[in-house]
């Protein structure tokens, strides 16, 4: 769990937790900005890639990916001097190089949307078909950490690490994961 004196160093903690994750594949850095749902998440911030756009990733593949994990930072009941980080949603996709969405993770609790739970939904990118019975359906998958996600576009799309010591970096990465 993340636990820091301030709001502020709890929030620049999580960032750094990432942004370690994200290091594997791309230089980009990753910054705090607002929440995406404003009436559902008021209090959420996300964190998201220069200009919310997607970054090309190097590998077999040409990929894109962007990221948005929608976070809370909390005060700490129990010892009220430190707050914690806690997740309330997240968009990880992927795209080809003509930016057509191949796959994205998603969890957006709360939102108007009648899928609440984490799911998976396979775009036009994917080359399965037009059929709406697929592109339109969320399929569950559980919780996926943005580590999981990393080591998936590594190890199953090709995706070229750019830091030699990728692995150790996904096996020691903690993130925050809900009701934990």
């Amino acid at each position: 769990m993340i636990e820091e004196k301030t709001d502020y160093a709890a929030g620049m903690e999580y960032q750094r937790r990432v942004q370690r994750i994200l290091s594997c594949i791309t230089q980009s850095v990753v910054k705090i900005a607002g929440g995406h749902y404003p009436n559902i998440f008021r209090t959420s911030r996300h964190l998201e890639l220069p200009g919310g756009h997607p970054i090309t990733l190097a590998g077999t593949h040409k990929l894109m990916f962007n990221l948005e994990p929608h976070f809370r930072i909390r005060k700490n009941e129990v010892q009220g001097s430190l707050y914690y980080i806690e997740i309330v949603g997240y968009h990880y996709t992927v795209y080809d190089s003509e930016r057509r969405e191949i796959l994205a993770y998603h969890w957006h609790p709360g939102s108007r949307e009648f899928i609440q739970t984490p799911h998976l939904h396979l775009g036009n990118g994917a080359r399965i078909g037009f059929d709406p019975l697929v592109t339109k359906s969320h399929m569950p998958t559980g919780y996926i950490t943005f580590g999981e996600v990393i080591m998936f576009l590594i190890r199953d799309l090709s995706v070229r690490p750019i830091r030699s010591d990728w692995e150790t970096v996904l096996q020691s990465a903690f993130e925050p994961v809900p009701g934990k």
